[in-house]
């Protein structure tokens, strides 16, 4: 057996070799490390002002998305007043009314669209920002619904069977597309919490819309699916908000607001759906117009399904109706806007499902009570945002004021100079500069 000295290197400058070696790698290994917390501390040590923002700027930053709920609600006001025209018999509306209403939506839409592009040009991270906000991200969906709407509620004169056709086919797609990503996230990813709101119907009026503009062109089969996908997602939205929407707001500390509106919107757009959708169908009374697209005549009966949609939609807005004063306790916001956009859907499926009707005047009567109704909140909101823009409380997002902060200061570190060449007043900090 060996003895315990044989497993010692038998070269003593072996080891001196291997000590000196060992020493040179700590001492390098220790000087790294100070120089580190040199320039730690000397980071610490230096006072960065927060960077100040150009008032211009800050205004900007702040009109998120959610103000294209101001579109929509022109939109959907416009699409109300083109079926007051058309179908509401009882009284002879100038058709000229709902062409001005249209063009002064397409307006409104490109003036928001502007100041959004605008928005990221000056800050390219904003739609990322929005995106992942549970809430915003559902006005992802926008664009479907006033790109829709706008084409359901066109002048005749701009109206054209190619352009409806286009347009379905390319909103179908980024409808389903989006769908398909965040029913994924509702899945596998998102909280319970963050589903629990009514905006989240935003995510599904498109299907019904879609389905309306689909009866237009005749193509039945498409309207029926999007109208079959609309519909589950509807009631699993529906019956997830009814009964959990309670204990959401006392987790996040909040009362009910205006967007609680938007329970009434699915079930609108639904009805009338479902009835141009019988109407599209073979024998079901509807005929081509000139350009190709569904013309129904006064003749044609509301059917049955669709009455269904109906009266869930009435049931709903007396219910919300019945919670207006905690909506109304609420200070002037952009979500002010949420109660156009409903109020008009539910308006055009009552005037629509009084057309031709003179065996009551129950629903001439009641679909002139909706469309007064809306036409009232119209003003006032409009009036309102006016007020608020004046006023400087629009747009009002402080946490996007705070993330741009945020990303203009990432940007100005990357571009600053080193410690010894960067400039400093006379109490040695780091003047402020303005983004």
């Amino acid at each position: 057996m060996k003895s315990a000295n044989s497993a010692l290197p038998s070269n003593p400058t072996t080891v001196k070799e291997n000590d000196d070696t060992s020493f040179a790698s700590f001492a390098s290994f220790t000087l790294k490390m100070q120089s580190v917390a040199d320039t730690q501390h000397q980071l610490s040590s230096q006072h960065v002002a927060p960077t100040p923002i150009k008032p211009w700027r800050k205004w900007l930053v702040q009109w998120d998305v959610t103000h294209f709920a101001i579109a929509l609600a022109f939109s959907a006001f416009a699409a109300m007043w083109k079926s007051v025209c058309i179908n509401y018999t009882r009284l002879d509306v100038p058709k000229a009314l709902f062409s001005v209403l249209w063009v002064g939506a397409i307006i409104v839409l490109v003036v928001v669209l502007v100041l959004y592009i605008a928005r990221l040009v000056i800050w390219p991270e904003a739609i990322r920002f929005d995106f992942r906000n549970p809430r915003m991200v559902s006005f992802f969906f926008v664009p479907v619904i006033i790109g829709s709407i706008l084409a359901i509620g066109a002048p005749v004169y701009v109206m054209n069977a190619i352009a409806h056709k286009i347009a379905f086919f390319i909103l179908a797609a980024y409808q389903t597309a989006l769908s398909l990503f965040l029913c994924g996230e509702w899945l596998f990813g998102s909280a319970l919490i963050d589903v629990v709101h009514p905006v989240v119907f935003m995510q599904v009026i498109g299907y019904f819309l879609l389905a309306n503009l689909a009866a237009r062109l005749f193509y039945v089969q498409l309207a029926v699916a999007c109208m079959s996908v609309g519909a589950i997602l509807w009631f699993l939205l529906f019956v997830t908000n009814f009964q959990h929407t309670s204990t959401a707001l006392e987790r996040r500390s909040e009362k009910p607001q205006p967007t609680f509106f938007l329970f009434i919107a699915p079930p609108a757009q639904a009805a009338i759906a479902l009835f141009l959708i019988g109407a599209a169908l073979e024998g079901g009374g509807g005929i081509p117009n000139s350009i190709g697209l569904l013309r129904v005549p006064l003749t044609v009966k509301w059917p049955l399904l669709a009455s269904v949609a109906l009266y869930i939609d009435l049931f709903l807005y007396g219910l919300i109706f019945r919670l207006f004063p905690s909506f109304w306790a609420h200070k002037f916001a952009i979500v002010w806007w949420a109660y156009i956009f409903p109020l008009s859907a539910a308006a055009s499926a009552t005037v629509i499902r009084s057309r031709g009707d003179s065996a009551t005047i129950f629903w001439p009567i009641l679909s002139g009570v909706l469309v007064t109704i809306a036409t009232i909140a119209m003003i006032i909101v409009t009036v309102a945002t006016v007020w608020g823009l004046k006023a400087g409380k629009l747009p009002c997002n402080p946490n996007a004021v705070t993330a741009y902060r945020d990303y203009k200061e990432r940007h100005v570190v990357l571009k600053m100079p080193t410690t010894s060449n960067h400039p400093t007043d006379s109490t040695g900090h780091t003047p402020e500069t303005t983004v």
